[in-house]
């Protein structure tokens, strides 16, 4: 099970927040390094400190991390610090970030749609499903929002 916060706010919550989800039972932690707003004044998301504090708390609790890439410009700086690329529903059709994010060998967890309030988790989409030759494993993503 992947489980972890939206938004990466800071290593001491991050700590404790991976803490309660393996003791749930989740074996992969997620965390938001990088969050989209429609307003530039908003909460943007922490950045490389984020994946660096994510990939901190992995390694502490021995948990593969995965977090969400939202431009092919973050790609390089991602594959640093996770074990898997988290590819959100609005960029499924963002060709050039699923292109680079193709080129590493690096698993994707792949979000088709979002369902709020408890309804059916989202199901998951293969990325590039003719290049049968380059593709990785894909993990299973739900996504439920309350």
């Amino acid at each position: 099970m992947i489980a972890g916060p939206c938004a990466i706010e800071g290593r001491e919550i991050l700590f404790d927040i991976a803490r309660q989800v393996k003791d749930a039972g989740a074996n992969i932690l997620r965390g938001g390094a990088y969050k989209p707003r429609t307003s530039p004044y908003s909460f943007q998301g922490m950045g490389e400190e984020g994946l660096s504090i994510l990939r901190e708390v992995g390694d502490a609790l021995q948990m593969p991390v995965v977090t969400e890439v939202m431009d092919p410009r973050q790609v390089a700086l991602v594959d640093r610090y996770t074990d898997i690329f988290q590819i959100g529903a609005r960029n499924m059709q963002n060709f050039n970030l699923l292109n680079e994010v193709g080129q590493t060998k690096r698993p994707r967890a792949a979000q088709a749609g979002h369902e709020r309030h408890g309804s059916r988790p989202a199901h998951v989409r293969r990325i590039h499903p003719g290049r049968r030759q380059q593709a990785r494993d894909f993990v299973r993503a739900r996504s439920t929002e309350f």
